[in-house]
């Protein structure tokens, strides 16, 4: 009765995980008939969110609902809390109307047209629009003949009229999240579904009848391999999301993970206490089986090589199976048919690893193969400990090595395996820059300051472009900084960034030469000054920093793994160098930090790190009879995390010759369009703010020719 009731147990737990997950990935697919627009962001950064209980359709990290047609109202009831914004729009392309919602600056409320990312003047009339306290929201936006309506708890304001076609509706959130408990447009109101209720209690109810009835049928042993189902309620309860992110996974559907993780790994202690169960029976197999079992194997060249290879392997497989028992009974005496059975069950094992593999689409097909040698092996280190044959010891230590070196190989021919070991191509000898897509190691960065030194075409990893010459009479402005400074994923060029703009808004009298470089932080920023401020030349020195510092996670600050790389006298720089290339290695340490170490990890340059590196640029500039203009970077929705970076800046503009420019508030009050395309890299919008933003401090300090 005892195992019964663990099995009931354990079958209730994970039913009512399945069907909350399926009901928060229904939620997350967005109401019926919108579709949702989501950045085309490598990695989304759910750690920078914070959580959000309740129901309703999750909206965040800078997606978007678009509506189905065309509609000239929209109504929302929404969860907006602390730190997050909302915004609906009605648009025809060209011009926007947003009522906007954001409680990342102050709880603020307005609303605003905008033509072609510039702001229009609205005449309206009624108070000012005005959010309710507390994180529940009702908002209306609405066009009547010439004029639009909006209302927001229960305040209302009426304008004028921009031109406008035909508009469509649409919901935009920030960073953090918020819930879309309903919505109305154009008079067809959609209503999201509850998550929870009943329906999990059903899940439990259901999944304890089956797996009750599983283990009256199945043998006690078979309750160990149930066990991993007991995880999916704590998995449930995790921050999936980021943790997936953490590794280097980035999940359509994260809620799923949960029932979907605990279903694998009991599945796989099914296969393998299945094929244990195999190879103690005493009877030997038909003699066929062995053969069947290393076809199957055989099988997958199909995937890796294509039919005409995929015929041959299978062909070799099945003789290589048929062949191995027949073998090994010289080897190990007696053991021919306990060896015939266990390339049985390597067939077995490894053709449903191989299969699971190939199910989640990996990059290349030969990530399937290479998995199902990995749980072929594992079979056979299985056999070896339990028959106990002649040298297990040693079979067993090669079968895991083998198998962590397989593993590690599969992993390359996936998009996960692609993104856990990138490299610069910039400086790594003879690599490929067309096949790197992979942001720059901090080995590589570290190489590229001090021995590459290697311009760039594009500035995206780990150099800037070569500056350009000096032009007689102007003042020569070097623009430092990371990528939203130079070097940004979501452009090609840097005319489109804002130390292009800042040289067109002050015009002829001075050169902006723009030396961001994707990634770069202040350390960075400082060494590249000590090593090449003859070549950069500056009158001028902008800096544009923050972001990286702050939120690049490091377990040593750069400074201090900047010196390890230097004096090359500690082991464990060059293990974790050559390591870094492993990406089975680089799986389990991204599970780890992103996981349990969470919490223990720091950021790449801290505040006390940055008052070095801006005293010594200051001074490097000094030097020259230049002056310095620190700019606070500006992240989406509020960059009070950078509150402590910034007090140091400001400390560090008390110099006469070093300027501050709180760029981050200007990006967060500008009126108009939307300012970023992520958390922290511009739009065309944004640049223009920060040009402007830098032009105006410069000319009121007197500091322009």
């Amino acid at each position: 009765m005892l195992r019964l009731a663990l099995w009931a147990l354990l079958g209730a737990a994970f039913g009512a995980t399945a069907v909350d997950a399926h009901q928060r990935a229904g939620l997350e697919s967005g109401p019926p008939g919108w579709t949702t627009e989501r950045p085309a962001l490598p990695v989304q950064l759910d750690s920078l969110k914070g959580g959000l209980g309740g129901g309703g359709w999750p909206l965040d990290s800078h997606n978007a609902l678009v509506g189905p047609a065309a509609a000239d109202r929209l109504a929302v009831a929404a969860t907006v809390p602390t730190g997050a914004t909302l915004r609906l729009l009605l648009t025809d392309g060209s011009t926007d109307l947003a009522l906007e919602l954001d409680r990342a600056q102050g709880d603020a409320a307005r609303l605003v047209a905008t033509r072609d990312s510039r702001r229009q003047s609205l005449r309206c009339d009624g108070g000012r629009l005005a959010l309710a306290p507390g994180d529940a929201h009702s908002a209306t936006l609405s066009r009547v003949g010439t004029t639009v309506v909006a209302e927001l708890d229960g305040t209302q304001q009426r304008c004028g009229l921009p031109r406008m076609g035909a508009s469509r509706p649409r919901i935009e959130a920030g960073l953090r999240p918020a819930r879309i408990a309903s919505i109305d447009a154009g008079g067809v109101t959609t209503t999201a579904p509850q998550a929870g209720g009943a329906g999990p209690l059903a899940g439990a109810l259901v999944g304890a009848l089956v797996a009750g009835a599983l283990g009256a049928l199945l043998p006690g042993v078979a309750l160990l391999a149930a066990l991993p189902l007991g995880l999916a309620p704590l998995l449930s309860r995790a921050d999936l999301a980021a943790w997936l992110e953490g590794m280097r996974i980035v999940a359509d559907r994260p809620a799923l993970w949960a029932p979907g993780l605990a279903a694998a790994l009991a599945g796989i202690a099914a296969l393998l206490l299945g094929a244990a169960a195999a190879l103690r029976h005493p009877a030997a197999p038909p003699r066929a089986l062995p053969a069947v079992g290393g076809a199957a194997l055989g099988l997958f060249g199909v995937a890796a090589y294509g039919l005409g290879i995929g015929i041959l392997t299978t062909v070799g497989g099945a003789v290589a199976g048929g062949l191995l028992p027949v073998l090994g009974a010289r080897l190990w005496p007696g053991e021919g048919p306990s060896l015939g059975r266990a390339v049985a069950a390597a067939g077995a094992v490894g053709g449903a690893l191989g299969l699971g593999v190939l199910a989640l689409q990996p990059r290349y097909g030969m990530a399937g193969a290479v998995f199902a040698e990995v749980g072929a092996l594992a079979v056979l280190v299985l056999w070896a400990n339990l028959r106990a044959v002649r040298g297990f010891n040693l079979l067993s230590l090669a079968g895991a090595l083998a198998m962590v070196a397989l593993a590690d190989n599969g992993l390359r021919w996936t998009a996960l395996g692609d993104r856990l070991v990138g490299v610069s191509a910039r400086s790594t000898a003879g690599s490929d820059p067309q096949e790197d897509t992979s942001p720059a190691s901090t080995w590589s960065s570290f190489e590229a300051l001090e021995t590459t030194r290697q311009w760039s075409d594009y500035p995206d990893q780990d150099y800037p472009v070569a500056p350009a010459p000096r032009r007689p009479g102007a003042l020569r402005i070097v623009a430092l900084g990371g990528s939203s400074t130079g070097g940004a994923w979501q452009n090609d060029d840097l005319d489109e960034f804002w130390p292009a703009e800042l040289e067109r808004v002050v015009g002829p009298r001075v050169q902006v030469v723009n030396q961001g470089v994707g990634g770069w932080t202040s350390f960075h920023l400082r060494r590249y000054l000590e090593t090449r401020i003859d070549d950069v030349d500056p009158d001028l020195v902008v800096l544009y920093i923050g972001h990286n510092d702050a939120m690049t996670p490091s377990a040593l600050p750069y400074a201090q793994l900047f010196t390890a790389w230097q004096s090359r006298d500690d082991w464990r720089l060059g293990l974790s160098e050559r390591l870094g290339s492993h990406p089975l290695y680089q799986l389990f340490r991204h599970a780890l930090v992103s996981g349990l170490l969470a919490d223990a990890q720091g950021v790449a340059v801290p505040p006390e790190d940055l008052a070095d590196n801006l005293a010594t640029v200051v001074g490097l500039v000094r030097a020259r009879g230049g002056r310095v203009v620190l700019a606070l970077e500006g992240i989406s929705p509020s960059a009070a995390p950078l509150d402590r970076w910034a007090a140091v800046m400001q400390a560090e503009a008390e110099a006469p010759d070093v300027l501050y420019v709180d760029t981050a508030a200007a990006l967060a009050t500008a009126p108009g369009g939307r300012m970023f395309l992520d958390a922290c890299h511009l739009s065309e919008a944004g640049h223009a703010v920060v040009a402007r933003s830098v032009a105006g401090a410069l000319d009121a300090a007197g500091w322009l020719p």
